[in-house]
């Protein structure tokens, strides 16, 4: 058999620790698998420096990526489920009584709803870096003339028209996330209503048996 590839590796431990009941996780374990993940940075960091090619590499980082996402996400799920449940409690209580949540309740309720995208768009700092790119592209395309409409000229736009398209879904990206957060912060200081309550109940009961 051959070498197991970092993805491999890391399935096989994410799955072990999806399987355990009531048991602390085994940090040692994540530790050591948090070298793995960084030595499979430094290789696609030596690629790069090389000028050398090899996309399993980086395919293997995404599968990382995403499943990393998925078992942090579930397993913060998992420990605030008790205190999910109860404030689906409290919520169902509002419908009927003039009673209000607290704000470590409210605070809950954030994490839950928005907490990925509050941590995103709050750690998020190439936005400068994408909106410079942007710039760069956009005085290039100022250029144009019917002089500029030669093979060299078309050809440089194309490579950089592939790297426009991907700032601009970043950038969209962020702009989505932000804008989950701003509404949900407006909700919020205007007072959330039974309708509003209504759709929070619904969420939070998807959330609690979601697998996504």
């Amino acid at each position: 058999m051959g070498k197991k590839s970092y993805a491999d590796k890391w399935f096989a431990f994410l799955n072990k620790l999806n399987k355990m009941q009531n048991q602390n996780i085994e940090i040692e374990q994540l530790k050591k698998f948090s070298g793995h993940f960084q030595d499979l940075v430094n290789e696609i960091e030596n690629l790069i420096t090389t000028e050398k090619v090899n996309s399993s590499k980086t395919d293997e980082l995404v599968h990382l990526t995403n499943n990393l996402q998925k078992f942090f996400r579930e397993s913060f799920q998992e420990i605030q489920k008790a205190k999910i449940q109860e404030l689906i409690k409290k919520l169902k209580n509002n419908l009927n009584k003039d009673q209000g949540i607290n704000t470590e309740e409210l605070t809950l309720l954030r994490e839950v709803m928005i907490g990925e995208a509050d941590n995103y768009i709050t750690n998020e700092n190439g936005k400068q870096a994408w909106i410079q790119k942007l710039k760069e592209y956009s005085s290039l395309i100022g250029e144009l003339s019917q002089e500029a409409l030669s093979g060299n000229y078309l050809f440089k736009m194309t490579g950089k028209s592939v790297t426009a398209c991907r700032l601009a879904q970043d950038l969209n990206f962020y702009f989505q996330q932000a804008e989950r957060v701003q509404n949900f912060n407006q909700s919020v200081n205007n007072g959330i209503d039974n309708l509003e309550t209504k759709f929070l109940i619904d969420s939070l009961q998807y959330k609690l048996t979601s697998k996504e």
